[in-house]
């Protein structure tokens, strides 16, 4: 009884914490791995829009008070049902380069003036994690600012082709 009780128990465990691979060889996770409850809300549209691609263009160290030099670009998509991507390549020429099944996947809120984004990364020293930053301001139609973990990322907000957004998240 007990033996089966365990047997149960591992194999709950499994299903509940597996994952499948895109095509592209990026990993796709159950949404209750990320800790935030999903609020669909209109306003969330005034402040992102999923017709743009932003793309990191400054990294300042908030406990160093300086910009940091070396950084790799990435570039996020938001789309409707509070999805967001990452992406670690872009090219205007190639629509494949916006594809969803190419980022990490994640997702992101809207509540009390603040977006909360939730990214899963994976890194060599882990299986992987959840990254999260919270906007604190918005400077004009160009410029986003994201705040975490001693990090402010500025990232510059980029016009899309109608062809690029017909990719949909596979998440």
């Amino acid at each position: 009884m007990v033996r089966s009780f365990l047997i149960s128990c591992v194999l709950i465990f499994f299903f509940t914490n597996c994952y499948h691979k895109t095509i592209s060889g990026r990993k796709r996770y159950n949404v209750d791995l990320f800790k935030m409850k999903l609020i669909n809300n209109d306003s969330l549209y005034k402040v992102v829009d999923t017709t743009k691609l932003y793309k990191l263009q400054n990294v300042f160290n908030v406990a160093d008070n300086e910009y940091l030099d070396n950084f790799k670009y990435v570039y996020l998509k938001f789309y409707s049902k509070n999805k967001v991507a990452m992406f670690y390549y872009f090219d205007i020429n190639n629509i494949k380069s916006l594809n969803p099944e190419n980022a990490d996947m994640g997702y992101y809120n809207y509540s009390k003036g603040k977006i909360t984004t939730q990214i899963y990364f994976e890194s060599p020293q882990s299986e992987g994690y959840i990254k999260e930053e919270y906007i604190i301001i918005k400077n004009d139609e160009n410029i986003i600012k994201f705040k975490g973990n001693n990090y402010i990322n500025e990232y510059k907000i980029l016009d899309l082709p109608k062809e690029f957004l017909i990719c949909k998240p596979d998440w």
